[in-house]
């Protein structure tokens, strides 16, 4: 997704690459007036987060594209994302989400 966007579309609002979030707007059919869609995209980093924040183990993250996926490696220009995760525990509850995200985050050298 980023690699298809330039500054101007950043200055314009049409792709924030700190939220990763895509927005544009599109006809639900031919005819009636364009909607606002804000778009989200992952990476597998954050997929991985999410699934152990619901309780579950990713074993393989795969890519393709629409109606194509495949059990291969993620490509640059991929749109899609495959996960196989299986259930290893309980989700995190909401309040415990900060304290599980803050543990799981590096430490950070005091000094350079």
């Amino acid at each position: 997704m980023i690699r298809k966007y330039r500054n101007e579309d950043v200055a314009t609002g049409r792709f924030d690459p700190m939220t990763m979030v895509e927005s544009s707007k599109y006809s639900p059919r031919q005819g009636l007036r364009p909607i606002a869609v804000c778009e989200r995209a992952f990476i597998p980093t954050e997929l991985t987060l999410l699934f152990s924040l619901a309780g579950m183990a990713v074993l393989n993250i795969w890519g393709g594209t629409a109606g194509n996926l495949q059990i291969k490696r993620l490509d640059l220009n991929e749109i899609e994302i495959m996960v196989v995760a299986c259930k290893t525990s309980e989700p995190v509850a909401v309040g415990d989400a900060r304290q599980y995200t803050q543990a799981c985050r590096p430490s950070l050298p005091t000094k350079f």
